[in-house]
């Protein structure tokens, strides 16, 4: 698979959707993290989901269903002409629908539109690169040392940073997230099925944040911590075996694997 485009790296937030059926969305928190090759991407509504506790297990049953409306997903991108194709190798939400594949237009170097490639209008979405994530871009593949079939990415762009790590279980395909959380046999089990963390946050330290500062994730008490040690540089992860990172990391941390 080819390289994905310069044009297309760094991070970019959307700032509209607006859908056939005439549904509009302005307020949803959504970033997308773009390297040469792999992929991260970042949906929460606001107001956060179960914004005040500190994990999944001080969340209430309530709580928990609203932090099943989440979204996000990574894997790699594929751009043919004006068409990108986004294959999900993680999901928040069950698989399930058609493939995901957008046709973009670069109105600026900044600001790139994305609509249905099958001309039936069935969404638009405006999308803004921003500041300061531009310049060093890169990723890693990740896989949990002590259960290999659990993958994750952390990917860098710029100031900024994406770590998405899978759940420990599996989801079952089709319906929805809130679905298999009502079906779900114990407390537990819901926690579990909520486990799939997706964290964005800043790579150096800013002020009064820690180098590594998360900002916004799907799991509950992530934000305003560290992902890694301060100490840690861009550099070093490409000289490291494995390291732990993640409020649900494996045991034996993870395993860092090519692009």
């Amino acid at each position: 698979m080819s390289s994905v485009p310069a044009s297309y790296l760094g991070v970019w937030k959307r700032s509209l959707l607006t859908t056939g059926s005439g549904h509009r969305d302005t307020t949803t928190l959504v970033l997308w993290l773009q390297t040469q090759s792999l992929f991260a991407d970042l949906r929460i509504p606001v107001p956060v989901p179960a914004e005040g506790c500190r994990s999944l297990q001080e969340c209430s049953e309530q709580q928990l269903l609203q932090l099943a409306q989440q979204q996000g997903f990574a894997g790699v991108t594929e751009v043919s002409d004006d068409i990108c194709t986004w294959h999900r190798e993680l999901d928040y939400q069950p698989k399930s629908g058609p493939p995901d594949v957008g046709r973009m237009v670069f109105v600026t170097s900044e600001f790139v539109t994305e609509d249905d490639p099958s001309g039936e209008n069935r969404y638009h979405e405006d999308w803004h690169r921003l500041e300061g994530s531009t310049g060093n871009v890169w990723g890693h593949r990740l896989e949990a040392v002590d259960q290999p079939s659990r993958k994750g990415f952390l990917l860098g762009a710029g100031q900024y940073f994406l770590f998405a790590a899978d759940r420990q279980v599996d989801l079952p395909p089709n319906g929805d997230l809130r679905f298999h959380l009502k079906s779900a046999k114990s407390v537990e089990e819901q926690q579990a099925l909520l486990g799939l963390q997706l964290s964005f946050g800043r790579i150096r330290k800013q002020g009064q944040d820690p180098a590594w500062c998360i900002t916004h994730s799907t799991v509950p008490g992530c934000v305003e911590n560290a992902l890694l040690p301060s100490s840690i540089t861009v550099e070093d992860l490409n000289r490291s075996i494995a390291m732990e990172m993640g409020i649900l990391c494996p045991q034996g941390g993870w395993k860092l694997l090519p692009a």
